[in-house]
């Protein structure tokens, strides 16, 4: 049997690159005043839930994946693998920051999870719930969910676990 008990979340909050200065530009020298003014709120990156494949079992030879899809947090097993039942959970994830800003989320493409015993897995087809474009809404937060597909190789198994590194930066 083997499950994925946790998937620690490596939270990266990125400040937003600064101009380089210009000691001609007027129009810059303008702006940076009235940013100082009105100075952003900092981006916090809060996890709710981590994303949890629960309980499965190598059922036959061979391999098999599990996926979470990141709308409804349904769980889908296929190949050689088995569900053992128990929750299987969507990672949601909220964003807190300056309302109606437009920000940038960055997730990984992908990720390999690691048992104690050096067995390994992947995490691939990362989806989120967010908008190509998501803005922060009114009340200062954005909350989005993510979920993906976990592939565990022919005779790999334990108690897979990685970081799932997140960054946010303002547009």
């Amino acid at each position: 049997m083997f499950r994925i008990l946790s998937l620690g979340l490596l939270l990266l909050v990125t400040a937003p690159a600064q101009a380089a200065d210009c000691q001609l530009c007027p129009l810059k020298k303008d702006k940076d005043k009235a940013e100082s003014a009105n100075p952003r709120r900092v981006l916090r990156i809060e996890v709710d839930s981590m994303l949890d494949f629960s309980s499965i079992a190598i059922r036959t030879q061979g391999s098999g994946a599990v996926e979470v899809d990141s709308h409804s947090g349904t769980r889908r097993v296929s190949g050689g693998l088995i569900g053992l039942g128990g929750p299987a959970l969507r990672g949601t994830v909220r964003v807190t920051g300056e309302p109606f800003a437009r920000i940038a989320i960055r997730l990984p493409a992908s990720l390999e999870l690691r048992a104690i015993s050096g067995a390994t897995a992947r995490i691939s087809q990362i989806e989120t719930t967010l908008s190509p474009d998501p803005v922060i809404g009114a009340n200062g937060e954005l909350t989005f969910s993510f979920g993906g597909r976990m592939t565990v190789s022919d005779g790999q198994a334990g108690e897979f676990q990685g970081r799932f590194p997140i960054s946010a930066e303002y547009q």
